[in-house]
Order: structure tokens, then sequence, then C-alpha cells
């Protein structure tokens, strides 16, 4: 990791910073909403659901301004954002005013990523050093998110007045886009694209590598929405366990992911990036067995379902930073932003489509849902295939420019 811009380690440090913040809000924010507010839990649902409407509108905009406007004023106007939401949540009385708290919020999100995945991949030059400065800024966020999470848990403890998590968090995106303000350069491309933003999309849209790969990650996150969604569910209603064994378990898969982060990325470099994820996808569909042997073994279960969140953790560790490095060796240096903006969206896409399919199974049984985490398991091996298919389009790609 000697070679890592310090740029990037800069960057990982306000990350750090930023996540801390976010992880003292996190898991607490809907029971402050319902308790304190004395909003139902639809109605707290509904309100964190509009995030996802900005969200979209951020990260297209964001896509194209980064290539013309640059890096860092996207992602200053992001943590400003966000931390004018944090304030608005503060200051929450009603509904409607946390309805606005998270649309702007899921804006600040949408400004926010798009800028940052592409400034990770400016300041890295290699595809390697790609892979492993997304991998230092995925450890900083998990690291910032579980300290936050845990310090949270701790001020409640205390009885100190949730509202001031709130302004804390607002705090911490200031402090991240002091960090970028005066540390971080700017990486914008010197030639500006002459495409207009739609046509910029446009192009993105017809690469045949890129359509192929965008599948891809709509899978890969649908799967993730699985573990946000209906692993806790499933626990709860049919494998036994209780709200205390759901946060046992996903404290044992933020450790782990942040304990195997970088150890994960030593042991892919050999690999190609497509190659890379192939592996993810297996571990992927290794984990979800584990998943459904929870319930046909029931008397082993608190067993299979920690050796299922330690599986997701390497899946996750080999997954993120190896699709953000990917998605920046396809993209011209002159579109980052919309590839970026793109990939950054097949997240939405998921997240919209993970949690009907896995709420859905989860309302008809255990038969059918022991059968639901098989196929999840049987898709991860057609991810696989589809990876192979990717990795002989790009190989094939990079000898045509070559010749």
């Amino acid at each position: 990791m000697r070679q890592i811009a310090s740029q990037v380690w800069l960057l990982a440090i306000g990350r750090l910073i930023s996540q801390l913040g976010s992880g003292l809000t996190l898991f607490y924010a809907p029971i402050f909403f319902v308790s304190h507010l004395h909003l139902s839990s639809t109605a707290v649902g509904l309100a964190i659901g509009c995030q996802s409407i900005f969200g979209v509108v951020g990260r297209l905009a964001s896509g194209s301004l980064v290539d013309r406007v640059g890096r860092k004023p996207l992602l200053i106007a992001a943590m400003v954002t966000s931390a004018i939401a944090a304030a608005m949540f503060a200051l929450a009385q009603d509904f409607w005013s946390l309805v606005l708290g998270n649309l702007l919020f899921g804006l600040g999100i949408g400004l926010y990523w798009p800028a940052n995945e592409s400034l990770v991949a400016d300041l890295a030059t290699t595809s390697d050093e790609r892979r492993n400065a997304y991998a230092v800024t995925r450890l900083a966020d998990n690291l910032g998110l579980g300290l936050g999470i845990i310090g949270g848990g701790l001020m409640l403890q205390l009885a100190i007045d949730y509202r001031w998590l709130f302004w804390m968090d607002g705090l911490s995106f200031f402090l991240f886009a002091w960090v970028i303000l005066l540390g971080i350069r700017e990486t914008k491309p010197t030639a500006v694209s002459d495409l207009s933003p739609w046509q910029g999309y446009l192009q993105a849209l017809s690469d045949r590598r890129f359509q192929l790969y965008l599948l891809i990650n709509i899978m890969f996150t649908t799967y993730v929405a699985q573990l946000e969604t209906a692993i806790p569910l499933y626990v709860t209603r049919f494998a036994g366990g209780t709200t205390w064994t759901v946060t046992v378990l996903f404290t044992v898969n933020l450790i782990a992911m942040a304990a195997v982060q970088l150890p994960v990325i030593r042991w892919l470099k050999p690999d190609r990036h497509a190659q890379a994820l192939g592996k993810a996808a297996l571990i992927w569909g290794m984990s979800f067995i584990f998943v459904a042997l929870a319930t046909l073994q029931p008397a082993h279960s608190v067993g299979w379902l920690i050796m299922a969140m330690l599986g997701i953790a390497v899946a996750l560790a080999a997954y993120n930073p190896t699709a953000s490095a990917l998605t920046a060796d396809i993209a011209p240096e002159q579109l980052m932003g919309v590839y970026t903006s793109l990939n950054s969206l097949c997240w939405a896409v998921g997240f919209a489509i993970g949690p009907p399919i896995g709420g859905w199974a989860l309302d008809q049984g255990i038969t059918l849902v022991q059968g639901f985490w098989g196929v999840l398991a049987l898709c991860s091996g057609g991810i696989w295939f589809l990876l192979q298919l990717l990795d002989r389009l790009l190989l094939n790609t990079a000898a045509t420019i070559d010749t």
C-alpha cells in the first residue's frame, strides 16, 4: 500500500470523519423520529424513502458537472448540502420537515458519489493502484461508520439529547468539506468533452463493455439489498433470532469487513478486475447457502449465520473497491463523472428491486424462503459466467487498442 498517493490517504481521513458522524445516527434516527416526534413507522419510512428521489437527481447532475466544473466543487457542495440536511433533522418537529431533510440528504449523497469516485480514480494512476486506493477509502468508511455506531449507542446510554447527534453529524460533514477545500487538489481533466450531458450518458450506455458491467453490478447491489433488508427479517422471523441477534451479526459483519479489506485486496492482486468480481460472486453464493442452513439446521443457526456474515464481509471487501476500479478503467478520462454516476445509480436500481423481491419471499413461508436463498446462490454462478464474458470483452478491447 506504500504506492498509494498521500492525497488518497488524506481523502480517506476526511471520509472516516464524515462516516463517523453518519454512524452516530444511522440505526437510531428512525427510533428517534417515531418515539420523540410521535410519527408512525410508516410515515418515517416514507420520509426516509424520499432520499432516493433526489439521490437519483443528484447522481445524474453530478455525473456531468463533475467532468465540467470539477471534483472539488461538487464534493464541497455535497458536504454542505448534507450538513444542512443534518441540521434540519436536528430541528425537525413534524413529518414535512423530516421529508425536506431527507430530500436534501438524498441530494447530498447523489452529488457526492460520482465526484468522490472520479477523484479517487484520478489520484491513482494505474489499474492496481486504483483498486488499492478504493480499498483504503472503503476501509476508512467502514471504520468511521463502526466507531460512529458504537459512539452513538454510548451517548444514548448516557441519556444525551438525541438532537445533539444530528448536530455532530452536520459538523462531521463540514470538517470533511474543510479537508477537501484545503487539502485535496483538483483533478478535473484539462480537456472538457464537447458532448452535452445527455450525449455523454448516451455514449456511456452504448458502450458494450459498460452495458454488461451495469447488468452485473445491478445483480450485485440486489444482493447487498438482501443483506440490509431481507436477512434481518429472516433472522427474527424464521431463524429464532432477536433484534439483539441481528445487532451482533451486523457488528460481526462490520468488524470483519474492516479487518479483511486490505488482506482481501492483496489476495486479489494477481486477478484482473472481472476475475476478482467473479470470486466475490461465488463467495456471495456460498454465504447465501449458509443463510439457508440457519433454518435447515436450526440447532446450529447462530453458527451458520455468523459464517454467512463473515462470508458476506469478504465478498463486500472484494466487490466494492474492484467494482469502482473497473468502472474507472472502462471510462474515458473526459467522461469519468458520467461513468461513475451510472455505476452509482446501480445501487438505486438494486435497492429498488431487491427489497420487494426479498419481502415477497419472506411472506411465502419457510420452504419458499429457503428456496429463495438457494436461487440467489445459483444466480451467483450466473454472475460469475457473465463476468467471464466481460473479462474476454475487456481483453479483446485492450488487444484492439494495442494493435
